[in-house]
């Protein structure tokens, strides 16, 4: 009688300490599963911030011509309004 609790006793142990090993195991996975959305994320961020910039910079650059072909015309004191208009800034009526 005496052996058979402490059998009993001793699967007891052992199947709660399968079933923690199990619980262990599925927290990991959920840890593991939660890092690599966060990195995920992060690489998204960063590649659209990226991507921004390169835009911001383009503008900046057509902006820099633009302006430069302009103060270019005023110098002159000669409007082109089909060149102006091929630059994008439509002053026709």
């Amino acid at each position: 009688m005496d052996m058979m609790k402490r059998e009993e006793r001793l699967e007891n142990v052992a199947r709660i300490a399968r079933a923690n090993e199990n619980s262990q195991h599925k927290i990991m996975l959920k840890i593991f599963a939660d890092k690599e959305k966060a990195d995920r994320i992060v690489k998204e961020k960063n590649e659209m911030f990226e991507n921004r910039m390169a835009v911001r910079k383009k503008a900046e650059e057509e902006k820099a011509i633009l302006m430069q072909k302009v103060e270019g015309m005023k110098k002159r004191g000669n409007f082109d309004l089909d060149e102006l208009s091929a630059m994008g800034i439509n002053l026709k009526p």
